[in-house]
């Protein structure tokens, strides 16, 4: 019986792929803990009871019947970008990374968890995920700008002087404008996580 011959080249990656594993059930676990604590601190029962005795139904399954047609518009958008770093990306990796993201949004202010995704997505460089997380993560917030802006506008524009106007929408414009310029024009992004991928000790 011949030992088995393992050559030199191959016991960093052996390395790189055990460290990837460790960090994905490390992060896991972590996640799942932080959601057990969470629930168990915030969540009462007889709050959501009252809560769904004083909500009104029809209003409750137009939110249950949108939320299969958001989840779909997310995985599909998501699946795309991904593709676009990794061609072969199966469905089911990609909506694991996404769910992932969802979870760790979920336990960190602003969402920022969600830029987790891109530990999700194997053999595929971390800096690469990050970025079109960024840009999906940007995408949602300009839509949201735009149309909470143009709802504000329209709520209290009666009540607001020319002198608070203006700034108000010189603002909200310049703002628009940073958010799909950046949109537009991916290289920015791809600049900045170059560089942080330079400065930071690992890959």
């Amino acid at each position: 019986m011949e030992p088995l011959l393992i050559s030199v080249e191959t016991v960093p990656k052996i390395r790189r792929l055990f460290s990837r594993r460790v960090l994905a059930h490390l992060l896991k676990i972590t996640v799942a803990a932080l959601m057990m604590i969470m629930l168990i601190k915030r969540v009462k029962m007889g709050e959501i009871f009252i809560a769904f005795q004083s909500a009104k139904l029809s209003l409750i399954m137009v939110a249950l019947l949108l939320l299969l047609p958001n989840i779909y518009f997310q995985f599909y958008k998501w699946r795309y970008l991904v593709r676009l770093v990794k061609f072969d990306a199966s469905n089911r990796e990609v909506l694991q990374s996404l769910f992932a993201g969802f979870t760790f949004g979920f336990i960190t202010p602003g969402r920022l968890g969600e830029f987790g995704r891109a530990f999700f997505i194997k053999n595929c460089p971390w800096v690469k995920v990050l970025g079109i997380a960024a840009l999906d993560k940007l995408f949602s917030v300009a839509v949201v700008f735009l149309f909470g802006s143009v709802g504000l506008l329209y709520l209290i524009g009666k009540q607001l002087f020319i002198y608070t106007m203006i700034p108000l929408v010189t603002f909200t414009a310049i703002t628009l404008f940073v958010f799909y310029y950046i949109l537009f024009h991916p290289e920015i992004i791809k600049s900045f996580l170059y560089s942080l991928n330079i400065i930071l000790p690992f890959r």
